[in-house]
This record gives structure tokens, sequence and C-alpha cells, in this order.
């Protein structure tokens, strides 16, 4: 039994040290990067594969409009130059509005941001503070953006850093409840 369970707790430790590694920052990009990477994917072949450019922009706007995820992830996109929205999968009454001017909790330029990290780097990246609708709070939000050229679009998703960690949290504890010893032991966690 003592084997087993050294084993065993050996086993939860190194999956608690791998979750918490995926709770960083770099981690959470990667996430992130991968998504807008597909994405990105997506639009290269509507694009490729539309009669015009007028069609192309009609689809990749509609795509963007209405594709949701993961409990309500979203895309959205600017305007290269002007930084006016031209597709939003949360809010389509903005549509049409200039977000240039437009300002997170701490006074930041987040949208000139997420245009500029996007037309400077394969993907980029930057964070603003948003009211998170589920918590209720002012929490950082990390964006991944890239510059869809053909279309001179910026195209970003993003979320929460802390539910992204708290879904990490959660498979912590699916583990930790899910790892036995013996007949009848089992781990647990105490919150404080």
């Amino acid at each position: 039994l003592n084997d087993n369970l050294k084993g065993q707790v050996d086993t939860v430790t190194l999956a608690l040290s791998d979750f918490y590694e995926d709770t960083k920052i770099d981690h959470i990009k990667s996430i992130l990067a991968t998504e807008i990477t597909e994405f990105r994917s997506t639009f290269e072949s509507i694009y490729n594969n539309s009669v015009s450019v007028t069609e192309a922009e009609d689809r990749i706007h509609a795509f963007i409009n209405e594709y949701h995820w993961n409990n309500g992830r979203y895309l959205l996109a600017y305007d290269a130059t002007s930084i006016i929205n031209k597709a939003n999968g949360i809010n389509s009454k903005i549509i049409g509005n200039s977000s240039y001017n437009s300002t997170d909790k701490k006074g930041t330029y987040y949208a000139r941001n997420i245009v500029n990290v996007a037309k400077n780097n394969p993907i980029g990246f930057t964070s603003y503070y948003f009211n998170n609708p589920v918590t209720g709070n002012i929490e950082e939000k990390l964006t991944a953006a890239f510059y869809f050229e053909p279309l001179n679009l910026v195209i970003a998703t993003g979320e929460y850093i802390s539910t992204l960690r708290k879904d990490e949290i959660q498979a912590a504890l699916d583990t930790i409840s899910s790892s036995k010893y013996g007949q009848n032991g089992y781990f647990w966690v105490q919150d404080k």
C-alpha cells in the first residue's frame, strides 16, 4: 500500500505541477495563438474560395458576427486603418462605429493597441481591463489578433485571464478527485 500511495501522490503532484504551468501567461497565449491561427486559416479559405472581394468580405463578416464557442467566446474585426468596427460576435450595435478613442477601465486605448500589435506581429497580444460579465468585476482580458491584409482587417479574440485559469484549476481538481489509492483511499483539496 505504501508504494501504491507514494506512486499516487507522485502522479497527483506531477499533474498539479502541469496544471500550474498551464495557468501561466505564456501558456494562455499559446492557447489563444492556436485558436486565432485556426481562424486565420478559415478566413484565408473563405477569401480564396469567394468569387469576389465583396463576397469574401460579406462571408467573413457574417462568420465573425455569428460564430461563438466556449460559453460566450467570440471574434471581432476592426478596419486596420480607421479602427471602425467591421464585425463583432457579441455586439452588432457597434458595427460601423469607430473604436479609435475607446478606452478600457484604466484609460488604455485598447482597440488601437489590438490593431497595432496585429499589424506588427504574425499574432499580436495585448491586454486591457473590462467588466467580466460572469464575475461582475473589472478584470484583465488577454487578446490575440492578426492582420488580414486582403481585406485590411484586424481580427481578434480574447478571454478573461481568470476564466482561462479557472478552467485549468477545474481540470486539476478533477484529476485529484479521480485519483484513488487502495480500496477506499482518496485525495482531497481543502480550501482555506
